[in-house]
């Protein structure tokens, strides 16, 4: 188990050193969406973005919703509706990128 973690350690400080050395490249506010555009051949560009974005958003979402759904479902009418409401203002925050209360 100790030995799973210092691996997935050194692939994820692999992953972080590509990264950085783009930002360096490229400092930028957009992030990247807009290291894909750039790094993507000019005629696709806009589709590296816009897939770059759309996984983004999915990854965040599962993420979230993976992170926080028990395995059994609710019980009771009252949980279901307040898991229900947590599901769209969870959708809210990532689809505007706002923290909705």
């Amino acid at each position: 188990m100790s030995v799973g973690w210092i691996v997935v350690s050194v692939f994820t400080m692999f992953v972080a050193l590509g990264m950085a050395e783009i930002v360096s490249a490229v400092p930028t506010a957009g992030g990247p969406y807009y290291w894909s555009a750039i790094l993507a051949p000019e005629k696709h560009s806009a589709f590296a973005a816009w897939i770059t974005g759309w996984y983004i958003l999915l990854l965040s979402t599962l993420k979230s919703v993976t992170n926080n759904v028990k395995v059994q479902p609710p019980r009771s009418s009252r949980s279901y509706n307040r898991y229900l409401l947590w599901l769209r203002r969870t959708h809210l925050c990532h689809c505007n990128r706002k923290v909705l209360l």
